[in-house]
């Protein structure tokens, strides 16, 4: 069942990985996980209700009512499997993968993919579909080591490149720039050539914020090897902009025309007094 499952939601994972991370600044507690835990199998209970069916056909019934678009019978349908059969991990997997497609970034979704975790705790695929649930609660760290581990297949690795993006992105809005240029620079690794501008622009603008104080630092320390490490910076900052001109093409010639030049400028001064 897993490897029909596979074939339908790898697809659909780079879809996914693109939704806005609304809950993002808002981290979940523990507590609010085990709430979750309790209501989503007080949820699924009862909305099962009374299953007189086989788990067969009741994955047959939750192929139809979902091919119809019909989420609500669909996922009442879930329910009565999960509860029939709560060691079936792909319905587990699919229960967090429908709750995700219609933008659901609560705790149950997560719980859900918790619980195809617990039974197949080396699948990539719920590695890939539980960094993304990790990085919509905030948890960061857990979502790299997730998205990392979900790399290992290279049918995925694309979509870990965007749970990287994501990351990133939200280091960057926290002002945490050496992080972001880490976790950016990580993710275009593991990305397509032709998805790169993303990544470029990105890291243009977390490595430019990172060589200020470093610059600052270096002037101040008369230390020529920071020196030289920012005029390396700023190099590839250059290169970054030129790749993802495209995407943000008014600010990044704006920084290309005038604020590097000045301050290559002055980052040449300085190593001029290092000779």
């Amino acid at each position: 069942m897993l490897t029909s499952v596979r074939a339908g939601l790898v697809a659909a994972l780079i879809a996914l990985a693109v939704f806005p991370a609304a809950a993002a600044d808002k981290p979940f507690t523990r507590g609010d996980l085990n709430d979750a835990a309790i209501k989503l199998e007080a949820q699924i209970k009862s909305d099962a209700g009374a299953v007189s069916k086989p788990a067969a056909q009741l994955r047959k019934d939750a192929d139809a009512a979902f091919q119809k678009n019909d989420f609500r019978t669909g996922m009442t349908v879930l329910g009565q499997l999960v509860t029939t059969a709560p060691d079936d991990a792909a319905s587990w997997l699919r229960v967090a993968m429908m709750l995700r497609r219609r933008g659901d970034t609560g705790p149950e979704g997560l719980n859900a993919i918790r619980h195809f975790h617990a039974l197949q705790p080396d699948n990539r695929l719920g590695d890939a579909i539980f960094s993304l649930y990790l990085s919509d609660s905030g948890q960061n760290d857990s979502a790299l080591a997730y998205a990392s581990l979900a790399s290992a297949d290279s049918a995925l690795r694309e979509y870990a490149s965007l749970v990287y993006l994501r990351v990133g992105a939200h280091m960057l809005q926290s002002r945490d720039f050496e992080r972001a240029a880490r976790v950016l620079s990580d993710g275009r690794n593991m990305a397509t050539p032709g998805n790169h501008a993303r990544y470029s622009l990105y890291l243009a603008h977390a490595n430019i914020q990172r060589a200020v104080p470093l610059f600052q630092d270096a002037v101040a320390k008369k230390n020529c090897t920071e020196g030289n490490t920012v005029d390396s910076i700023l190099t590839t900052v250059d290169h970054d902009l030129h790749e993802s001109i495209s995407l943000d093409s008014v600010q990044s010639q704006h920084i290309i025309d005038s604020i590097l030049p000045q301050f290559k400028s002055r980052v040449a001064e300085f190593k001029g007094t290092c000779r």
